[in-house]
């Protein structure tokens, strides 16, 4: 938040040619392609085979599970619920 971000910068000391910027980055997880989230995420897990080595799960468990949580994610906006079409879910702990 805003006032966390005032304390910590507070003590930052700048060079003469150095700039200090804040972004407020809204929806980002909206513009991830979930498959290309998923590919990634799989890619990482066969780069690093003992995490696998110690989950009762294949692969292909793993891909479906993802693909489960992420790709069936709904909102509730005015009463009513909506399935999220593109991009990761945000708040969601996978995204």
């Amino acid at each position: 938040n805003t006032s966390n971000f005032i304390k910590i910068i507070t003590d930052v000391k700048l060079n003469q040619d150095e700039h200090l910027a804040s972004l407020d980055i809204q929806d980002l997880y909206t513009n991830i392609p979930v498959n290309k989230a998923i590919d990634i995420t799989l890619k990482r897990l066969d780069e690093s085979k003992k995490k696998l080595d110690n989950l009762p799960f294949t692969k292909t468990d793993i891909k479906e599970l993802l693909i489960l949580a992420l790709k069936n994610s709904y909102f509730q906006f005015n009463g009513k619920f909506y399935k999220q079409k593109t991009g990761l879910p945000m708040g969601n702990t996978l995204s």
